[in-house]
């Protein structure tokens, strides 16, 4: 017959040997999602398109000084950047362990929003360009970063 020591040592190596089998199981703890080339190739146009933008509302100020009016071409650019980063918040959010992303991506939409409000009203001046200027180069720099760490996690 065992003794309660002898008992206690048998279970313990049953222990660890069954949690040894699980975990040689595994490759690896993975704490953030994989690779997304979609969200990669987005987030680049996004930022050029962006940029873009509001290189065309730079020279704009050449016409006028003082501001630059809201028109019906700049409501089209502001939908599909609210259409373009909403589609990608809902891929993102789609795959597990990626809340750094899609947090990303919805300050994006934030900066968004509030650049489209001054623009509405009263309109922008030429300093009101440079924040979302440098807000999304940030922003999108930040998710390109993330996506390409995650590729160069996945090559190893």
């Amino acid at each position: 017959m065992l003794s309660k020591k002898q008992k206690r040592s048998k279970y313990s190596v049953a222990f660890l040997l069954f949690f040894a089998l699980v975990f040689s199981n595994c490759k690896g703890i993975q704490l953030i999602s994989k690779y997304d080339y979609e969200i990669d190739k987005s987030i680049t146009q996004i930022q050029k398109d962006m940029d873009t933008h509001l290189s065309r509302l730079e020279r704009a100020f050449d016409r006028n000084p003082e501001y630059v009016t809201y028109n019906n071409k700049h409501q089209e650019f502001y939908i599909k950047m609210h259409v373009d980063l909403r589609s990608l918040v809902i891929r993102a959010n789609s795959v597990d362990k990626n809340k750094q992303t899609v947090s990303i991506l919805k300050l994006l939409i934030t900066e968004l929003d509030r650049l489209e409000k001054r623009h509405k009203n009263p309109g922008l001046k030429k300093n009101d360009i440079r924040g979302p200027r440098t807000s999304f180069a940030v922003g999108c720099r930040g998710v390109l970063k993330l996506e390409l760490a995650k590729k160069r996690g996945e090559e190893k």
